[in-house]
């Protein structure tokens, strides 16, 4: 059983944290011990008791509270972790370990409780709870049958690496959340959505656009985590969805990975194959960014001109230094998600504090040949879709790992949640669908043009730093 321990807590911050322990215990199966010190010397006395694991400091302590409280923290022979305020860290640097220290910036609450709490006291290895991989089955074959009228009948349940898959209808989303950071797609074949679209719409297959097919499988991706959000939600759980990704398109390559183990979740109907591949990653490893993106519709957006111009520089010094052409940036402008087309696409995304990126790059097949070209210093013509494929998703990698080096001194520490790429002889359609504000961020090199859509879903940008009304204010004509 872990123990915990809230010194001077205020009523606001005692709430914060018991409802935070309440929604512990509802998830998990182990125990926790709450100790509520109204005062520093009833601390020392807690302290003496039990092994804390935890030990939240609310309020900004005298220097005199202070040494009382590091005297007693030197005495135990389990150090906990020390999350308190920005004041009280600096007193205490040089006095306890700095790997036992951690900020509360912004105060304590629920989220911010619970991501150390979990943090904390659960195994980062600890096996996937079932509930969670239930929820999923069950989700898929409600949805669909509800949408469609068609049975989907499950097959055996494996695990899986990633890897390349031809298929002709693909889509991904991410959702995280209270530990869980995974993505889930779903592959299959053209006539079983023409099928599910049929019977949904009435409609005879010569009238189902790949339009038509885009939207409709975002709909089924929403409500399936729209199900499983709902579901796990009364175990406690409270989840985010993030970003969808939907592409059309017969035999196009499709390859996604993501942090995490996969679990292949096959099912059949009418012959025809529907697969569900779900990725599931614990993030307790990230204590010291705990508490996520937790915001909600109703949240203002900002576009950080930091952000941006860290993606700008990121993409211009990684196109340069690896491929060893100029790459300038020629402009950007607002963009509005909705279908689109590509020969090539690579997308990726990830989540952190109160903020979200996505970057997409769409290229021509024979200019993402010339970049395999230039970075495996081979012919064009000896290259396969798989190496271009494989090669512009690793520049898209060097460019976001540039781009979180860069703005992590903003106070913007980001965890990659997965990266996807798709291609085909021909264009394959696709839309992408999140929240926040997204731009479209034109480069050019002596060879060939390319474009990057931007996306930042941010809550805690300083409105001193958002660009996106000027931006819309400056549109070009």
């Amino acid at each position: 059983m872990g123990a915990i321990l809230l010194v001077k807590g205020s009523e606001a911050s005692r709430a914060e944290v018991s409802e935070a322990v309440s929604k512990f215990l509802k998830i998990f199966s182990e125990k926790i011990l709450f100790d509520d010190a109204s005062s520093v010397s009833a601390a020392i006395g807690l302290m003496e008791m039990h092994s804390h694991s935890l030990v939240f400091i609310d309020q900004d302590l005298s220097p005199e509270d202070l040494n009382l409280l590091t005297g007693s923290f030197r005495a135990l022979n389990v150090k906990p972790v020390i999350v308190t305020s920005p004041r009280n860290l600096d007193l205490l640097k040089g006095v306890v370990d700095a790997q036992k220290l951690n900020a509360a910036p912004h105060g304590l609450s629920k989220g911010f409780v619970f991501d150390y709490l979990r943090s904390v006291i659960i195994n980062k290895d600890r096996k996937i709870d079932p509930r969670v991989f239930a929820s999923i089955l069950r989700g898929i074959i409600k949805v669909v049958n509800i949408s469609s009228g068609l049975l989907l009948t499950p097959q055996q349940i494996s695990t899986s690496r990633s890897q390349m898959e031809i298929n002709d209808v693909t889509a991904i989303c991410s959702f995280y959340g209270d530990g869980l950071q995974s993505s889930l797609m779903v592959s299959t074949s053209e006539v079983l959505v023409n099928l599910m679209i049929s019977n949904s719409l009435s409609l005879p297959p010569e009238q189902i656009s790949s339009e038509l097919k885009i939207d409709f499988l975002l709909e089924i991706m929403n409500q399936l985590i729209g199900a499983v959000r709902q579901e796990l939600g009364e175990f406690g759980y409270e989840l985010n969805p993030t970003v969808f990704f939907v592409a059309t398109g017969e035999k196009h390559s499709f390859f996604s990975r993501s942090n995490g183990k996969y679990f292949v979740m096959p099912f059949v109907s009418d012959d025809q194959p529907f697969k569900v591949t779900f990725c599931y990653d614990m993030y307790s490893d990230f204590l010291r960014n705990a508490e996520l993106s937790r915001g909600n519709a109703k949240d203002k957006r900002y576009l950080d001109v930091r952000l941006v111009n860290g993606a700008i520089t990121s993409v211009t010094e990684t196109i340069s230094a690896n491929l060893g052409i100029e790459c300038s940036h020629t402009g950007d402008k607002i963009l509005t998600l909705g279908n689109d087309k590509s020969e090539l696409v690579s997308v990726a995304h990830g989540v952190g504090q109160g903020t979200n990126y996505t970057f997409l790059m769409r290229l021509k097949q024979d200019h993402a040949r010339m970049m395999a070209s230039k970075l495996l210093f081979m012919p064009p013509e000896e290259i396969s879709i798989d190496m271009v494929i494989d090669s512009c998703g690793e520049l898209l990698n060097q460019i976001i790992a540039q781009f979180r080096g860069r703005v992590e001194g903003q106070n913007y520490p980001f965890r990659p949640v997965f990266h996807s790429d798709v291609s085909r002889t021909g264009q394959v359609e696709f839309m992408l669908k999140g929240q926040g504000r997204f731009l479209t961020l034109a480069f050019k090199t002596p060879e060939f043009p390319f474009e990057i859509y931007f996306g930042i879903d941010s809550i805690r940008t300083p409105a001193l730093f958002d660009i996106h009304e000027w931006l819309s204010q400056n549109a070009p004509a």
